[in-house]
């Protein structure tokens, strides 16, 4: 809806009889009428864009003011204002500003119509105004100048393709935009237009746009005339770039196949249906005994050649024009006069050479004399060269394969017809150097090429080569064939990797390496023999081994060494020896010979290493386990003693408490009752507590002995869970046991298992003020038994648990003061368990309770 409002206002805009023009706040014409264009008489119709100064001089209180903003603010809004054309005619003018929000963005100025003009000049037509905005914005380049081809007018594509502005193009002649190398051949046609009074011509010529970019336009230019003189020229031009480059390359591309057609060594021709030749290239009129075109053009065979083969040439154009089948590979021969054979071998095609369908001939004529005798002489050297060893090939000039060998077909994998007529190429693996090609044709031409080079098979290995090439010269010392010998370098290539392998491996060795001859002078030593020894290379070579004598090794070892190795054995052991600077070191050495292909022992070789830090280390370990056998021995003893001193004193206490309780048991009161069960109790603490340090201390010097034996995990539950009833009972706890699993035979220490169970209920019951403590025997999976207490005690914190298996804790306000203990049992039990190989999990809530389970695996 906006848009057609605007194209209403602006076609309203158009058809008003005063002049109405748009402009900005700097007087730059954003819209005008064709009222207003008539009367301003202006030059060209394009203003849009100009500055409304350039249309009007503007007259106010009798002075000439320029239009913009400052004189609108200043004058136009307090003074009549007038405005005068080209023509020195005056117009009524009023200007009114355009506002947006109270904002002035520009101005409209209305130009009265006087009546006279109205008659003089009548309006354009709604077709005229069509028909120029047609011309204004046509995709084509149009423009008008004098006849001095000074620019008058100028279409918005003009503009647009060549990059000026309006202004700048007006201020230009058609010669300005022309090339230089056009100019002149312009002016001439423009001339005789001029003076021929042609109405209409056309010529192309390249154009120069602002930015220099060239373009060629096809020009329509029409001759402008006013009152029968011809007042200048009106151009419509079109952008024929794309035509002029493409005939461009068409041409380039003529001369190219041109040229490609005479560099060609065959024989090439056109002839008409008549047998007349129309095209030659150089090869042909070279074989005619002509110099140029003209001599042959329009001339047959029969002014070249004799009689007889002239006419069998001209038989066979006809049988292929008639036939329309093209005569392949045809080998025509004769003999020279100089008694000379000659061969060739001709093709020749049907070809239309005109708009009504003539036939005429496409001749090809390569001259073949030379592969013949090629092929004789080929035939002599194949039977010669197929049986040898080598990879034989034999080629032409240009690399084609003529000859092949047995060898070389079995190397590459190929059969011969894959081969014969094939470029040597076919063999090049692309790994070679660039150019290599020339090189060894160069070289092979100037005496013989030798080298290296990497070729490939038929089914894509990659081969090493040694390739030699020589050429094959005639009598009159010219080359026709080259000819080569290669031997397959797989097998050779392998064994150098494998020797440089092999001495990396003895340069770089991480042992001392010595070669010596048969009478033991040393030949090669590696780096680290100089490293272990000190001894530069230079010195020890040509040196015999007693360089390295110390003296403290005897004279027997040395003879009982050379015994071993001359008798072609090894001889294994360790040598005391000395560095140059005369620090002794261990050697452990490995000397053994080495033997040629018919085993006959030509060089000794050493391995040695030095083994100093370690004889060392086993002098220190040998005292250092003497020193830990005396420990082992005192620790048992002391952990012996200890039991001893402990537990003797402890059961004689439990023994005489227990005589004195039994003999004066009708006089022991309640009260002293309770002082027997005291002691009891507090001498199987101190019997526990010493049986847990010395358990733990065993577990950390690695002594604590397991004996696996078959068990029945069950019964060993059930007897700890009988010791603990009288324990809990006393408590006034439930101690539940409940087997869900049935007999349980599992192998593994018995001793262990007991402590595990032992302490884990023992833990629960004493931790457990009221309440349960609930022993589980359970098999939850095929290969899983697990071992669950569950009690209702105090329960652990959550952040206490992650210390629970360290040795010596317990837990703050809990386990620490209200209850006994000196933190070893969890500790104990979790090595136990992780000793036989089982796993313990446990859960807790502070208040609520504890779980512990233990999972064996069967």
């Amino acid at each position: 809806m906006y848009n057609l409002l605007i194209q209403s206002l602006s076609l309203i805009i158009h058809k008003l009889n005063d002049g109405i023009i748009i402009t900005d706040l700097k007087g730059i014409i954003q819209q005008i009428n064709i009222a207003a264009f008539q009367f301003a008489f202006h030059e060209y119709s394009k203003s849009q864009g100009v500055s409304i100064n350039k249309l009007f001089k503007f007259i106010s209180n009798q002075k000439e003011v320029l239009f913009n903003e400052t004189t609108f603010t200043e004058v136009f809004e307090q003074h009549e204002i007038y405005c005068i054309n080209k023509n020195n005619e005056q117009f009524l003018t009023s200007v009114e500003s355009i506002k947006n929000e109270d904002k002035i963005i520009g101005y409209l100025v209305s130009i009265n119509n006087p009546a006279n003009k109205q008659n003089n000049l009548p309006l354009p037509t709604e077709s005229e105004i069509l028909y120029r905005e047609s011309l204004e914005y046509a995709s084509d380049i149009i423009y008008m100048t004098d006849k001095n081809g000074n620019f008058l007018h100028v279409n918005c594509a003009t503009l647009k393709l060549l990059g000026y502005t309006e202004e700048e193009f007006l201020k230009l002649s058609v010669f300005n935009v022309i090339h230089p190398e056009y100019v002149n051949r312009l002016k001439l046609h423009y001339f005789r237009q001029y003076i021929t009074k042609n109405p209409s011509t056309y010529l192309e010529t390249p154009i120069v746009k602002k930015n220099g970019e060239k373009l060629w336009i096809g020009q329509n230019v029409n001759l402008i005339k006013k009152n029968g003189e011809i007042t200048g020229f009106h151009a419509i031009s079109r952008d024929i770039t794309e035509r002029k480059n493409t005939q461009e390359i068409l041409r380039q591309n003529e001369e190219m196949l041109k040229m490609i057609i005479n560099i060609i060594p065959d024989r090439i021709y056109l002839k008409d249906s008549n047998g007349k030749f129309l095209i030659n290239n150089i090869a042909h009129l070279k074989a005619l005994g002509a110099v140029k075109q003209e001599d042959v053009i329009g001339k047959t065979e029969f002014d070249f050649l004799n009689k007889a083969i002239a006419e069998k040439y001209k038989n066979q154009d006809l049988e292929v024009i008639s036939s329309g089948v093209p005569l392949i590979n045809f080998e025509a021969h004769k003999i020279l006069p100089s008694g000379e054979d000659k061969w060739m071998l001709i093709s020749k095609y049907p070809f239309n050479i005109s708009d009504d369908k003539k036939t005429g001939i496409v001749g090809i004529g390569r001259d073949i004399s030379a592969e013949r005798k090629y092929e004789h002489q080929n035939t002599l050297l194949a039977n010669a060269l197929k049986s040898i060893n080598e990879c034989v090939t034999i080629t032409d000039m240009e690399g084609n394969l003529i000859f092949v060998n047995k060898s070389f077909l079995k190397t590459y994998g190929y059969t011969e017809n894959e081969l014969i007529g094939k470029n040597i190429s076919i063999v090049s693996s692309g790994k070679n150097p660039k150019n290599i090609n020339d090189k060894i044709l160069k070289e092979t031409l100037n005496g013989g090429w030798k080298s290296e080079l990497i070729n490939v098979k038929k089914d894509g290995t990659k081969i090493p080569v040694f390739l030699s090439t020589t050429a094959i010269y005639d009598s009159s010392n010219v080359p026709f064939a080259l000819i080569g010998v290669a031997r397959d370098m797989t097998l050779r290539k392998k064994h150098e990797i494998e020797i440089l392998k092999l001495n990396q491996a003895i340069v770089h060795s991480p042992v001392s390496i010595i070669i010596t001859d048969l009478n033991g002078i040393i030949e090669y030593v590696n780096i680290k023999t100089t490293e272990m020894t000190g001894y530069p290379a230079d010195e020890l070579i040509g040196s015999r081994p007693n360089i390295f004598k110390s003296g403290f090794v005897s004279n027997a070892t040395y003879r009982e060494l050379w015994k071993t190795i001359s008798s072609g054995k090894e001889w294994h052991g360790e040598l005391y020896n000395r560095k140059k600077n005369g620090d002794l070191y261990w050697e452990y050495a490995s000397i053994s010979s080495i033997k040629n292909d018919d085993g006959k022992i030509i060089n000794y070789i050493a391995f040695k290493d030095d083994i100093t830090l370690i004889k060392n280390l086993e002098f220190g370990l040998k005292l250092a386990k003497e020193k830990a056998e005396k420990a082992n021995i005192l620790k048992d003893n002391f952990i012996a003693n200890v039991s001893h001193e402990i537990r003797t004193p402890i059961n004689g206490i439990l023994g005489m408490t227990s005589i004195i309780k039994d003999v004066f048991a009708d006089l022991i009161t309640n009260e002293e009752e309770d002082y027997f069960s005291s002691i009891d109790r507090s001498s199987k603490r101190i019997i526990r507590t010493t049986e847990l340090i010395i358990n733990y201390s065993r577990f950390k010097v690695e002594d604590f002995p397991i004996a696996v034996k078959p068990v029945e995990l069950s019964a060993i539950v059930e007897g700890v869970v009988r010791e603990y009833k009288l324990i809990a009972n006393n408590k006034i706890i439930d101690l539940i046991y409940e087997n869900n699993s049935g007999r349980i035979d599992y192998e593994s220490d018995s001793y262990c298992l007991y402590q595990i169970f032992s302490n884990i209920i023992d833990n629960a019951i004493k931790f457990t003020d009221n309440g349960f403590v609930k022993v589980l025997l359970s098999k939850p999976e095929e290969n899983k038994i697990e071992f669950e207490v569950r009690d209702s005690g105090i329960g652990i914190s959550e952040e206490y648990i992650a210390e629970l298996f360290e040795p010596y804790t317990q837990e703050e306000n809990g386990y620490t003061r209200s209850y006994d203990g000196i933190g070893l049992g969890l500790a104990l039990t979790k090595l136990l368990i992780e000793k036989i190989g089982a796993e313990i999990k446990v859960t807790s809530t502070k208040g609520e309770g504890t779980t512990f389970i233990v999972v064996f695996y069967i």
